[in-house]
């Protein structure tokens, strides 16, 4: 049996809710020079850009581990900082996939993902969230610049942030089958 139904995904950033802040994820992956770099904006509800955080470490890992890697540093530091109700988004499916099915297993991906959920059950006004790559290109600039631009990464990440908070109308309907 088939069930079938629409729901709507961003295509461009959205604005959180009043009070609430929203964190972009996203991961560089660096072949030529062996090396993953990660990068997070916060900004509030008003779009406004509030913090952003990049880090680089040598050596290739799966696409799936750097997002995650993204994700638990982004976590980490807002923990540390005191700062609640956050919309984490990422536009890795399956690890938001696997955040919300307690994926398991013995890989540094689901040991990543343990972390993860081990944090979000300590701050229950954090979410993780599924968005198109389209509407997190400011997590994606910051991930790519780290290791090239790092003294530019400031003003660019101004210019991005506030071109892609005052974009924020085109969504897409996308069909949603589960069997």
């Amino acid at each position: 049996m088939v069930c079938s139904s629409t729901y709507t995904i961003a295509v461009n950033w959205q604005k959180p809710r009043p009070g609430w802040f929203k964190c972009n994820i996203g991961a560089g992956f660096h072949k030529e020079i062996n090396k993953t770099s990660t990068g997070w904006c916060l900004r509030d509800h008003m779009g406004r850009f509030v913090s952003s955080d990049t880090t680089w470490m040598d050596g290739s890992c799966t696409i799936l581990e750097g997002e995650s890697i993204a994700l638990l540093e982004a976590l980490k530091t807002l923990t540390h900082r005191g700062i609640s109700h956050v919309i984490f988004e990422t536009d890795s499916k399956s690890v938001v996939d696997s955040i919300d099915h307690l994926y398991g297993g013995s890989s540094e991906f689901s040991s990543l993902i343990c972390r993860i959920n081990n944090i979000l059950l300590c701050n229950q006004n954090f979410m993780v969230k599924f968005i198109r790559r389209q509407a997190n290109n400011v997590a994606h600039t910051l991930a790519k610049a780290v290791l090239s631009w790092s003294r530019r990464c400031a003003s660019m990440l101004k210019s991005v942030s506030e071109s892609e908070a005052n974009d924020f109308h085109r969504v897409e309907n996308v069909p949603d089958s589960t069997v």
